[in-house]
């Protein structure tokens, strides 16, 4: 994408071909994965949506070697620990994880996505029908995993039986016993979404969710990414508990509020983000907070967890209010621009 002068977008994803030349079509190899470029001098290259976890540090600086530092411009895909980790002047990485909440609504959820068409049809652009209003659930728990990463697996094998059968508990990675995987996600991705939001909307009034970094994420890379999945548990008005270490202080300074104690047993603790500890903490800490579920799952009643949640209220309306005002103000778009034609 060319900006102003010789500006160029860089997903690392991707390779980087002449697009004079026709090397790949005499190959027969697709182009999709490349990005093509024409043989001119280039004095700025934007890198953004590099990986959803597992290496946008590691990726962007294995460029280093390859592209002078001083045309590296960094746009930063969900929170970071400081802008120092990319070894770049601070004025060359953009951070604002406002952006990611846009791009949830703008993008993935909207403008044609071929993968959530039928998504689209529901919410038809209003994003008020993605907020529910219900106040009633079926269960205590409800938590949905459906792809493979560090750490939620962790959690699937961990959690107690008792609250996988009484609950709305996914993992289509594994094969416990009354999970509720729904063999319509695999087959058919375009349906996700609306079954979220149309079908088990009302599952659960306690929603641990996985953001999308691996396990050790806030250690390795020092960076947390951002996806649909900080979205869905607040737009659905459910107890947020997010399931990530660090997520909680991070989501914090954007202001949204968590429920810090259920009937004695504390959960969604801040804790300031430490990239110097031990590798072993976050698979620790996960451990010790499905411990905590498991045992708000036993000591609890159906009714108990409902008096908890509409004593909490104000955190939920709080929560789904800001969460559809961050996926819908443009205010950090004019920021970026602003950035990029510096």
């Amino acid at each position: 994408m060319k900006i102003k002068g010789q500006l160029y977008w860089w997903n690392i994803r991707r390779s980087i071909v002449n697009s004079s030349s026709n090397f790949l079509n005499r190959l027969n190899i697709s182009r999709d994965d490349f990005v093509e470029i024409q043989s001119k001098s280039i004095t700025k290259v934007f890198i953004s949506n590099t990986t959803e976890g597992y290496g946008f540090l590691r990726n962007t600086q294995d460029l280093y070697n390859t592209i002078d530092k001083d045309y590296i411009n960094v746009i930063v895909d969900g929170f970071l620990h400081s802008k120092d980790v990319f070894e770049l002047p601070e004025e060359q990485v953009f951070y604002n994880p406002k952006l990611n909440f846009w791009w949830v609504w703008n993008v993935i959820w909207n403008k044609q996505n071929k993968a959530c068409s039928e998504f689209e049809k529901f919410h038809s652009n209003d994003i008020k029908k993605l907020q529910n209003q219900s106040r009633e659930r079926e269960m205590k728990f409800i938590s949905l995993n459906r792809n493979f990463k560090t750490g939620r697996e962790t959690f699937i094998e961990s959690v107690s039986q008792e609250l996988i059968d009484e609950n709305w508990i996914t993992g289509h990675f594994s094969n416990r016993r009354n999970l509720k995987n729904d063999s319509l996600v695999n087959n058919d991705f375009k349906h996700f979404y609306n079954i979220i939001f149309q079908h088990i909307n009302n599952k659960g009034y306690i929603q641990p969710f996985f953001e999308s970094p691996g396990l050790n994420d806030a250690i390795t890379d020092k960076m947390l990414i951002i996806t649909e999945k900080s979205c869905i548990p607040f737009l659905l008005g459910n107890i947020a508990v997010p399931m990530n270490l660090y997520y909680v202080s991070e989501y914090e300074k954007l202001g949204f509020k968590f429920v810090k104690d259920i009937n004695g047993i504390p959960i969604n603790e801040t804790i300031d983000w430490d990239i110097n500890l031990d590798i072993e903490l976050p698979k620790k800490w996960l451990l010790e907070q499905t411990n905590r579920l498991n045992l708000i799952n036993k000591n609890n009643t159906l009714q108990d967890i409902k008096k908890v949640y509409n004593d909490n209220l104000d955190i939920i309306k709080h929560n789904q209010n800001l969460v559809v005002e961050l996926m819908t103000n443009e205010d950090v778009l004019d920021e970026l621009k602003q950035w990029i034609e510096k």
